[in-house]
């Protein structure tokens, strides 16, 4: 940030913490922050944005100039906690599907999957083509497969494997809420969601992997024909050591089309006494030289200028695809009727159970209803 604070005057240190230590640093200082800027977690929002952050005054001038920087793809779940803007996306990603174009353009490929299928090898749209593709592009169904497996699961932690499993349980249209606001779980799209889920489990190195790091460098490698990820992981697929897929990689909207949101917001501390020179840096931040800077290494950023970049679109062909995801994207859930909700509660408790599944610790029915015993004593009781 040195050059930061050459161009604006404004001296500006850093404290870097990792992503569980993040969010145990927000909880202790909610009370009373030594903070200025703090960035959170998306999923974090709706539970410590009020206690850290201070309303932001979207009538400024300066904030107008910055927010109108930003794709207006980007969601207000980046902004809002209810109807006030209390933060700002800082590094904005969503789950997309990636896939190793030279494999769908492969005419001997493309015929041998005619032949087992009777229709035409195409980019999988639905869960159903999602798990037909991957168990086509995994040798121990298909010994004439390039790749080992079809695709990479992650699920190694609570929060990593709701993540994943989410999309598919949308997909069967699933839904968080009942009628009457009730957190439901044990239900038949999600029982068929995670039959589905572990069905793809056959279909992947059958390792949990707890981040989505391992299952981008797994396809980088060839190891795999599709991967779904968030965006913000994406550049190690080219940027990393050894990738066999530089110039090879083709991305969707992820199958069933209910990508999650996910990266971090910005908010200014209720307790600084630098309201303006915070929004100064931000300004900094958000100029088009900055974010196309920290696009180039790999980052994410919020403003157009970064999707609409020719340069960017040729070292990074999913740029674009991320700014059509961010529209179509979702994470924070809010009902009225249950005001005691809460969506790092909630993703902890699904991400369990479908851990517990996919490790064998349970099965489907008996995970489904104790996680619906531990959302009932959360949040419906």
């Amino acid at each position: 940030m040195s050059r930061c604070s050459l161009q604006t005057g404004i001296n500006v240190e850093l404290t870097e913490l990792g992503y569980d230590e993040l969010y145990r640093t927000a909880e202790q200082i909610s009370q009373d922050s030594p903070y200025d800027l703090i960035r959170l977690d998306l999923l974090w929002l709706s539970d410590l944005g009020k206690q850290l952050f201070s309303p932001l005054n979207m009538d400024s001038p300066e904030l107008k100039t910055i927010v109108s920087e930003f794709s207006p793809n980007i969601s207000d779940e980046y902004f809002k906690i209810g109807k006030t803007v209390y933060a700002l996306p800082f590094d904005p990603s969503v789950q997309m599907l990636y896939y190793r174009t030279d494999l769908f353009e492969d005419v001997k490929i493309k015929r041998e999957f005619y032949e087992r299928h009777r229709r035409q090898l195409t980019v999988p749209q639905s869960i159903e083509e999602y798990c037909e593709v991957a168990r086509f592009f995994t040798r121990k169904y298909n010994p004439n497969s390039p790749t080992d497996f079809g695709a990479t699961l992650v699920f190694g932690a609570e929060l990593t494997a709701a993540c994943d499993y989410l999309p598919w349980f949308m997909a069967h249209g699933g839904k968080i809420f009942d009628k009457h606001g009730r957190v439901m779980i044990n239900t038949p799209a999600a029982k068929k969601a995670l039959e589905n889920y572990i069905d793809m489990f056959n279909y992947t190195e059958r390792t949990p992997n707890m981040w989505w790091r391992k299952a981008l460098e797994n396809f980088a490698l060839g190891n795999t024909a599709l991967v779904s990820s968030f965006s913000n992981h994406a550049s190690r697929m080219v940027l990393g050591q050894g990738s066999k897929v530089v110039g090879k990689i083709g991305f969707a909207a992820i199958p069933g089309g209910h990508p999650l949101l996910g990266g971090g917001v910005v908010g200014i501390s209720k307790d600084s006494k630098k309201y303006e020179e915070c929004v100064q840096v931000l300004k900094w931040i958000y100029q088009a030289n900055i974010s196309s800077i920290i696009a180039y290494l790999g980052g994410n950023s919020p403003c157009q200028n970064v999707y609409e970049n020719e340069d960017l679109q040729t070292l990074y062909p999913w740029i674009k695809g991320i700014d059509d995801g961010l529209g179509i994207g979702r994470r924070r859930n809010e009902n009225r009727r249950n005001p005691k909700f809460s969506d790092l509660k909630y993703e902890t408790i699904l991400g369990a159970a479908v851990r517990n599944v996919a490790m064998g610790v349970a099965d489907i029915d008996t995970a489904l209803k104790e996680a619906q015993g531990l959302l009932d004593h959360e949040f419906n009781e």
